[in-house]
């Protein structure tokens, strides 16, 4: 077994889970293969202006764009070819602190690096790396991960349509999935069956995972839906399990939480059998790291792994985790799209591919079974696999990539 190092990077911003959510995958998936070296955007830039003003912009932003979708920060000033592309300035400062690292420790210059975030490729490039990877995150790119002579790999054929309309050759394209960490592949394999049965008969979910972004534009479709589920629960509908990702302990996640445990009160019964009604986060001594990890656990629920049932419908915003729970097979609500990106994917997925439903059309529905049944969503999302649409990769051909990037560039 080759042992050699990867450098993978994440943005490490609070507020931006799904970049962390992929980095979480990619460093599972390719540890298998090689020694991974993790190191974060943020943590990597030590400037006063750098911890003082970008990065908590950067952070204000992402706020104001989630709960302001009409704005539009980093579009890349760009024509239809490569050499109209332009490094967004954005992307120039949150690359600003691994170009100085770069630059102290060329030794990286001579191992693979990897990241599913473009300022982190557009840094590396700057500095004249030449084994550079970037990882498909979404549905559809930001028009920053177009970045001219650098491999990307996309999850679909969505997404390598879309870079090839930004003007991405051909033959920098790989399309090998979307990364899921090697629990979460076993898991989606193991339950197939058992996730076509739900769908196909109208059964009763045995257990709805929820999780929210970075941001949390979404808190009060949160809300909303546990209220739901909680009427539906009263009104006899045999719901096994609830498991709601807040994030970290942020005030207004320990807000949330505080909310959803009244909604709640004792009026589900926890037992040995996995049933119940559970919140993670919104606590104190919560992280990032944990809700990461929180998540990827939930995702590849099984009795045996964590003592709860396997993951039959997940509510979440077309990002990070719509694009794992849909090479997984598990049926999707919606939850409001924020950012360009997102409203291509919600498109995508309620109107092409017809595998998930929008949360303001599943607040109309009176009969949890329906949830599943309306358009076989799951008997769709089955034939869209089989016809190599969506896949997903637990680290093989990822590594496989990797090792033809360093055997070229020999």
């Amino acid at each position: 077994m080759n042992k050699e190092k990867i450098l993978l990077i994440t943005p490490g911003i609070r507020n931006s889970r799904g970049h962390e959510i992929h980095g979480y995958a990619i460093n599972h998936a390719l540890r298998q293969y090689r020694h991974i070296e993790m190191r974060r955007l943020k943590e990597l830039d030590k400037s006063i202006l750098g911890r003082l003003l970008i990065w908590p912009a950067v952070e204000i932003m992402k706020t104001l764009i989630a709960q302001f979708p009409m704005l539009s920060f980093d579009e890349a000033a760009r024509g239809t070819s490569n050499k109209k592309y332009k490094v967004g300035i954005s992307t120039i400062l949150l690359g600003r602190g691994l170009v100085k690292f770069f630059k102290k420790n060329p030794f990286y210059q001579k191992i693979p690096v990897v990241s599913s975030h473009y300022a982190a490729i557009a840094a590396g490039k700057k500095t004249g790396l030449k084994k550079l990877l970037i990882i498909g995150p979404d549905f559809f790119p930001h028009p920053q991960t177009a970045i001219p002579d650098v491999v990307i790999t996309s999850p679909g054929k969505v997404f390598t349509d879309e870079l090839l309309k930004l003007g991405v050759k051909k033959e920098n394209i790989r399309e090998i999935g979307v990364i899921l960490t090697p629990k979460a592949e076993e898991n989606a394999k193991k339950y197939i069956e058992v996730r076509k049965k739900v769908a196909l008969t109208k059964k009763n979910p045995m257990h709805i995972l929820i999780t929210m972004g970075g941001a949390g534009p979404e808190t009060n479709e949160v809300i909303e839906t546990v209220q739901k589920l909680k009427e539906l629960i009263l009104a006899g509908h045999q719901l096994c399990s609830i498991s709601v990702v807040v994030g970290d302990n942020r005030p207004d996640r320990v807000r949330l939480r505080k909310k959803l445990m009244n909604i709640i009160q004792n009026q589900i019964l926890e037992d040995t059998k996995g049933r119940g009604f559970r919140v993670f986060g919104g606590k104190k001594g919560f992280t990032k790291k944990d809700e990461v990890k929180k998540t990827w656990e939930l995702v590849a629920s099984s009795i045996e792994t964590n003592g709860l049932p396997p993951v039959d419908l997940m509510f979440t915003r077309p990002n990070d985790m719509s694009l794992i729970s849909t090479a997984m097979g598990i049926p999707t609500i919606l939850y409001k799209a924020c950012g360009s990106h997102e409203k291509k994917a919600e498109h995508y997925l309620t109107n092409s591919a017809k595998f998930s439903i929008p949360f303001q059309r599943w607040k109309k529905i009176k009969q949890t079974g329906e949830i599943i049944d309306l358009g076989n969503p799951l008997e769709a999302a089955f034939i869209m696999k089989s016809r190599g649409l969506i896949k997903s990769d637990s680290g093989g051909n990822l590594i496989e990539v990797i090792n033809e990037l360093c055997t070229d560039l020999k």
